[in-house]
């Protein structure tokens, strides 16, 4: 009965009005889990280099520890086992129960998740993508591999995050990008894709990300031996001004820097095998939304070619 983090890194689409592909089957499932949430980046055993493993034989299969700071006390979290093992993975969970969980933080034993899993973002995932992804999660093969127990449980789930509060898109109606932005809006925001992690945290567990600096950056990554802090990717000078669509991209497609093309910090999923498969026209939608939002002046964050982070005294 204690937390877990189920953190099945899925989108948060607000209800089935937002603009996404009415197609509900395993490959858009796979497509939502590999290439636009990358939930192998938590839900898979990290290589040495602190990538996720790409063997399918260890995709989803849960492991990676997480590090939480609060208060005084370092917490441990594990991305538990996504595959079809009825002992140690989701092979005993109805469906009804993996949407429970992605959806509204409550595991299959009725306890809370604490919310590194991002379900308060997935909560406002829409119908078809959601059991989209559970249709490709009954595809995994069984994997025997039981994480350990978390050190820290909370009472009950985090409250949804109200997608109302996401910045919009500053593009007129009548704009031909206005619908590609919106439906960007619907993958970095409302999905979660982009927004749970280029946001600055806010209370955990209570209120995990402050809202009201959606996309700013600043949220602190402990990293083993290095700590990243995530780059702020409104078109503020403090962030992504200047850039185009497909600067934007470009960077996501080949998981490096603009100008200087050096990796991006960790762990941004950026690349092969994870956000760089994006279809073209997603991506397109992802830039046309984020180079059109309102700027928000925090930072800069970033880290230097050795990893060391910086813009760390500026806080988050």
């Amino acid at each position: 009965m204690r937390a877990r983090i189920l953190m099945v890194t899925l989108l948060v689409a607000g209800c089935d009005s937002a603009p996404f592909p009415p197609t509900v089957n395993a490959v858009r499932g796979q497509y939502l889990v590999q290439a636009v949430l990358a939930c192998g980046d938590c839900h898979t055993t990290p290589q040495a280099n602190g990538l996720p493993s790409f063997d399918p034989l260890d995709f989803l299969g849960g492991g990676r520890e997480f590090d939480v700071q609060l208060g005084a006390v370092t917490q441990k979290f594990y991305a538990p086992n996504l595959t079809s093992d009825v002992a140690t993975g989701l092979g005993g969970w109805s469906d009804a129960q993996v949407k429970r969980a992605i959806r509204s933080g409550i595991d299959n034993h009725d306890a809370a998740l604490f919310p590194i899993m991002p379900y308060w973002a997935f909560g406002n995932m829409s119908d078809g993508d959601l059991q989209s992804i559970v249709l490709f999660l009954r595809t995994l093969p069984a994997k025997v591999n039981q994480t350990p127990e978390d050190t820290f449980s909370v009472t009950s789930p985090a409250a949804l995050l109200d997608k109302g509060k996401l910045p919009q898109t500053t593009l007129a109606a009548s704009d031909p990008n206005f619908a590609s932005a919106q439906h960007g809006r619907y993958l970095a925001g409302e999905l979660g894709a982009c927004v749970h992690c280029h946001s600055p945290t806010g209370m955990l567990p209570e209120v995990p990300i402050d809202v009201t600096r959606a996309f700013a950056g600043g949220q602190i990554f402990p990293l083993g031996p290095i700590t990243t802090i995530s780059a702020n990717l409104t078109p503020d000078a403090t962030g992504l001004a200047g850039w185009t669509a497909d600067d934007i991209i470009n960077t996501v497609r080949t998981d490096t820097e603009k100008g200087h093309g050096r990796p991006l910090c960790p762990p941004m999923p950026g690349g092969p095998n994870r956000d760089g498969d994006m279809t073209p026209e997603d991506l397109t939608d992802i830039a046309n939304y984020l180079t059109t939002i309102a700027p928000v002046p925090h930072g800069p964050f970033g880290c230097t070619d050795g990893g060391v982070p910086y813009g760390l005294d500026g806080g988050s």
